[in-house]
């Protein structure tokens, strides 16, 4: 039998009256003012989406991994994704081929993690069965059985499109609508503040009420006083046998002002073990770059004109950090993106980027869905929830996933010979010059 939107939900469950409304459509009637401002959000929005792609891609060269194992790895701090790409380093000591396959067929099990990178908090929540009839329920049901203490990054990284979507809504409901996507699988109030602070951020740069750093601190401000007044959202579940002090305790406020406040990336200690996952570190970081973007350089609190070699600066020094970079990265690069514009992305990343047009495709699309853009928006199939393509059963599957292990496999090869190949040249080589 099928369930009406209503039937059969928490009412914790049901979308807010907030999320409800229709979009404040005079909130888009700033675009209209003259075509340079229409420009110039598509240019920011575009920014946003390609370069959190970009933190996500270039983070992958040193993901999970310490600060000193990637100032050594790489040396020059440059990457590149065309001619001459970057190459991973020869990391061995994460066996990655080996484990791939235990990863792809158990998960990673020393942490109980479901397979490819799927976070543990989302792979718990959505694999449940109530999950579908009350997913806002069985997101907070996964985080109380957690002491209330889970606090991952998984839903930070990926709001961003909200803070486009949110251009044409007041910040509120911008606010509204962030949290109630954010908490169908992270219900901790720590998780909700930073999306709807992301988010707050990506719709004012794009809306052009974000341009001094006075202006990121008071958007902060703003996201974080609205969260604490909302008594679903520091309150998940509404539990009422909870003191006042266990309620807020989530927003303490030393331990929010000691990361979205952060100076240096070095205050954030990003590749640590036990908390590279955490929302705050994730949070702070995408902060600390949008500071140092808005400050037109990467050594922070140093006034210099913005360079068309910023935003690969400050990304390429928060992912040299290590820790969880790609994440790290993804965040940071949505909002450095929406500051910047597309137009003052690297080109050697942008023109490398695996599927750039597709991406392209899309984000005009979602332009103009939006009302940024101008335009009938037709269905096409690969925006259906298969991707237009028939669901695999098990056997497509495991093929798959033994090609990808293959593919894998024969590169890492590949590196491996041609790492002893240069190491066999330079032993000739001091050879030679040793009888000299």
């Amino acid at each position: 039998m099928e369930l009406s939107p209503e039937q059969g939900q928490d009412p914790q469950d049901r979308p807010s009256d907030e999320q409800n409304k229709d979009p404040d459509t005079h909130e888009l009637d700033f675009v209209k003012l003259h075509p340079f401002v229409r420009s110039t959000v598509v240019n920011k929005a575009y920014g946003c989406i390609v370069g959190s792609a970009l933190g996500d891609t270039i983070g992958l060269y040193t993901e999970f991994l310490p600060k000193s194992t990637c100032l050594e790895a790489y040396k020059e701090m440059k990457f590149s994704l065309v001619e001459n790409v970057t190459e991973a380093i020869n990391d061995s000591h994460r066996k990655f081929a080996i484990r791939l396959r235990i990863w792809i067929e158990q998960g990673l099990r020393a942490l109980d993690r479901p397979p490819c990178g799927i976070g543990a908090l989302v792979g718990s929540v959505v694999t449940n069965p109530d999950y579908l009839a009350a997913p806002f329920s069985t997101a907070v049901t996964r985080w109380v059985k957690t002491a209330r203490h889970v606090a991952p990054n998984g839903s930070l990284m990926r709001t961003h499109p909200i803070g486009i979507i949110g251009v044409g809504m007041s910040e509120e409901a911008c606010w509204r609508l962030t949290a109630d996507v954010g908490r169908t699988t992270h219900a901790d109030p720590r998780c909700t503040v930073a999306c709807c602070i992301s988010v707050g951020l990506i719709r004012g740069l794009l809306r052009g009420e974000i341009s001094r750093e006075d202006d990121v601190n008071e958007a902060i401000e703003r996201a974080y006083a609205w969260v604490f007044t909302q008594p679903d959202l520091i309150n998940p579940g509404l539990d009422t046998e909870l003191t006042e002090f266990e309620i807020k305790r989530h927003l303490e406020r030393r331990e929010f002002e000691r990361h979205v406040y952060a100076k240096s990336y070095a205050e954030l200690h990003l590749d640590n073990h036990k908390e590279m996952g955490y929302v705050y570190k994730c949070l702070g970081s995408a902060i600390l770059a949008l500071r140092l973007c808005i400050h037109g350089r990467s050594t922070p609190y140093t006034i210099a004109p913005p360079s068309k070699t910023v935003f690969e600066d400050v990304i390429t020094e928060l992912v040299l950090e290590g820790g969880d970079a790609d994440t790290n990265a993804a965040a940071a690069g949505a909002l450095i993106g929406a500051y910047l514009g597309y137009t003052n992305l690297p080109a050697h990343w942008t023109e490398g980027l695996a599927h750039k047009e597709w991406l392209q495709e899309k984000t005009m699309r979602f332009l103009k869905v939006v009302g940024i853009v101008e335009g009938y928006v037709k269905e096409v199939a690969d925006e259906a929830p298969n991707g237009g393509k028939p669901l695999m059963d098990k056997n497509q599957l495991e093929k798959r996933d033994a090609e990808m292990l293959a593919t894998i496999l024969t590169r890492k090869k590949e590196r491996d010979d041609r790492d002893r190949e240069k190491k066999t040249k330079a032993k000739g080589l001091a050879a030679w010059f040793s009888k000299k």
